[in-house]
């Protein structure tokens, strides 16, 4: 529903039963009838858990200014550890990348690995110490943060959109409100438990979680008809 150009449509159909991906994806479009939220799942056996041995921390996403790889490099900096980046630069947002993000490059303290295939990535996130989210927008999910702890990886996110719901704040990352709260939520990441991060994912966010969530909503549907 965060997507304004099928909105004219969502209005036709407002009365329809719908599901979202999390409660924080209903702000975008409230007027609709919503029944329940399931989550994203994953085939967790895709991702292997990392050690997080890597020594650098990661962000993982397109280059684009909602995703701010620019804020994560400062964080990265201020907390003295280096930083890897990794995902597509679109060509709307060349201009951007250019200007803010490949100044700050030196491949060694922020490094730019490029759009990575999926096995490459999922190496990447296992290594990583950490995955930071510094959105500066209501992002409607985060396939990111949950591909991030299927590694076994904390993900250290900024507290809006669904990264509350999707991160376990002290448990499975760290929530917080600007630079220098993730920058303080750095010095004790390596407190957090990366099997923990595992099983929750496990637990909350696998293919096998999203298909039992589906298939509730389906079941109470069709009881709901049949009354």
């Amino acid at each position: 529903a965060w997507n304004s150009a099928i909105h004219p449509a969502l209005h036709r159909h407002a009365d329809l039963p719908f599901v979202s991906l999390s409660d924080s994806e209903r702000s975008f479009f409230p007027d609709l009838n919503y029944v329940a939220t399931v989550h994203n799942g994953l085939d967790l056996d895709i991702f292997g858990g990392g050690a997080g041995t890597g020594g650098f921390i990661l962000f993982a996403g397109r280059m684009a200014p909602e995703k701010q790889p620019h804020i994560a490099i400062e964080v990265a900096q201020r907390a003295g550890m280096p930083i890897k980046l990794a995902g597509p630069i679109e060509s709307k947002y060349q201009n951007f990348f250019t200007t803010e993000v490949r100044p700050q490059l030196d491949g060694r303290n922020v490094d730019y690995l490029g759009d990575l295939e999926r096995a490459a990535l999922v190496e990447v996130y296992g290594e990583a110490a950490a995955v930071i989210m510094p959105l500066a927008w209501d992002e409607p999910f985060g396939l990111v943060a949950i591909e991030a702890l299927a590694s076994g990886t904390p993900v250290i996110g900024w507290r809006r959109g669904a990264l509350p719901e999707i991160i376990r704040d002290g448990v499975t990352g760290v929530l917080v409100d600007d630079v220098a709260g993730a920058v303080q939520a750095l010095e004790h990441v390596d407190r957090l438990d990366r099997l923990e991060c595992r099983s929750d994912a496990a637990a909350r966010f696998s293919l096998s979680a999203m298909a039992r969530g589906y298939a509730e909503v389906y079941e109470g549907l069709r009881a709901s008809s049949s009354l």
